[in-house]
């Protein structure tokens, strides 16, 4: 907790007193201006850091009457009016799963608002975060993009608004875009949005890759329909521990099992656990044994999760793991 406050009478109590004087009506002054001079309480910013990897700042103003001082009280009897009034101004954090935010833009179906974790920054403009797959980034793509007022962000944030991708390729973050119920957009959203100088609408340039659908036998549209209807996440109520041989490797698949719903876990297990299933191939041979041990006797392959999300369903006979 930080608290910063304003430059104003607060910061520094004084008193002030009358300068005697040889004559009577000079001391009669001086001690009428020691009756009135009161230190007065102003409004002061109290703003509160929440410690998380995007952090809110919150700026909250609180005013108090004032307080009756006299002059032999201490600065520890203002510091105590302080302490009372930060003290009412902080609010509990509010944690969850892994959402993107509500897009800014409205595209007239309610069922594509999008929840996120992180909030926006309060007291500033929201602004579009863009995030790329499939696309490479070069100077006319950048003043594009700063036309519409928006900004691109690296990596798999938990807090941007859309994808921008070249196909619907199962790239790791295709597969995070969705797995959020984000929307995913053509590159064409951006050029036209940038013509115009504003934000269109998402749902004008959806992807609409029909050779990725067939190959793995999904529709876009409707998947990113049941993660919007889907509120937990269709991994929800399952544990997942991956062998160190699983491609993707281990932690793409942790952000995929996370945003999905699903429990990661970091150590391998000790004990059969319910509902835990186990992620392995050929080259985890090893690991297997020692599970098998423990008496897990059923593994399953990465495409579990991989096609899993594009389907939103968990096809355990398809991907079990054949010894």
């Amino acid at each position: 907790l930080s608290v910063e406050l304003e430059e104003g009478p607060l910061s520094r109590v004084t008193t002030s007193r009358g300068t005697r004087s040889s004559s009577k009506g000079t001391k009669a002054s001086a001690r009428n201006k020691k009756r009135k001079s009161e230190p007065e309480v102003s409004s002061f910013a109290v703003v509160i850091d929440d410690d998380d990897d995007t952090p809110i700042r919150q700026t909250r103003r609180a005013t108090a009457k004032k307080p009756k001082v006299s002059h032999s009280s201490s600065t520890e009897e203002v510091a105590g009016v302080i302490a009372g009034l930060v003290g009412e101004s902080k609010t509990p954090s509010r944690r969850g799963r892994s959402r993107v935010a509500a897009s800014p833009v409205p595209s007239g179906d309610e069922s594509s608002q999008r929840r996120r974790s992180t909030p926006r920054k309060s007291g500033k403009k929201s602004v579009v975060q863009i995030l790329l797959t499939g696309i490479e980034v070069d100077h006319t793509l950048k003043a594009q993009v700063k036309k519409i007022g928006a900004e691109i962000v690296e990596g798999t944030p938990e807090g941007f608004d859309v994808l921008v991708a070249s196909s619907a390729k199962r790239t790791i973050k295709f597969l995070y875009a969705l797995s959020m119920g984000a929307e995913i957009v053509t590159l064409d959203w951006v050029t036209e949005s940038a013509k115009v100088q504003e934000i269109l609408p998402y749902a004008d340039f959806q992807i609409n890759d029909r050779y990725i659908e067939r190959k793995f036998q999904f529709k876009l549209s409707e998947a990113v329909q049941k993660v919007r209807n889907n509120k937990r996440g269709f991994l929800d109520g399952y544990a997942f521990y991956c062998c160190e041989g699983c491609i993707p490797n281990k932690r793409d698949l942790e952000l995929l099992i996370k945003s999905s719903g699903g429990d990661y876990l970091k150590a391998k297990p000790r004990t059969v656990r319910d509902n835990c299933i186990i992620i392995a191939n050929n080259d985890d041979f090893k690991e297997r044994k020692f599970l098998e041990n423990l008496g897990y006797d059923v593994f399953y392959q990465e495409e579990l999760i991989l096609h899993g999300i594009l389907k939103q369903d968990l096809l355990f006979k398809k991907y079990q793991f054949s010894h």
